[in-house]
């Protein structure tokens, strides 16, 4: 499993937490070149999967809140953990099945 993969502009390693900490994981930045760049083959997967999760934890999270009246702390952090999870999971999928472009 890779960790690092080079810019397509200038070459230099990118990394899945420069991944993880870009606004997407779709639309990146080089930390070097300050290039905008793009992970092809993985928008479609990547989207849906994003919107399946964010469905699935808002069903969750509201029938917690019913059944506790009100939204307990424990069910937000579980979230939160969720999320940051699957943000993680999605940089590492573009560092090793993704190929990146720059972007037009």
């Amino acid at each position: 499993m890779k960790t690092s993969v080079p810019c397509p502009a200038c070459q230099k390693a990118i990394s899945v937490l420069r991944v993880a900490t870009a606004p997407t994981p779709l639309h990146l930045r080089c930390p070097h070149c300050l290039r905008p760049l793009q992970a092809k083959n993985l928008t479609l997967p990547i989207v849906l999967a994003g919107i399946a999760l964010g469905v699935l934890l808002g069903q969750r999270l509201i029938q917690e809140s019913r059944v506790v009246n009100g939204l307990p702390g424990k069910a937000l952090l579980l979230g939160l953990v969720i999320v940051i999870g699957f943000d993680l999971l999605a940089s590492l999928a573009v560092i090793n099945l993704g190929k990146l472009t720059e972007r037009k």
